[in-house]
């Protein structure tokens, strides 16, 4: 359970972070 839950968690993270980077900081940072 331990490692599904820290590779699910790695994924959402991820996901959350190509999701939200790009729509929130790109536009600043551009």
């Amino acid at each position: 359970m331990l490692e599904l839950n820290a590779k699910t968690t790695a994924l959402v993270v991820i996901d959350l972070q190509e999701g939200i980077l790009p729509f929130a900081g790109g536009p600043h940072t551009a």
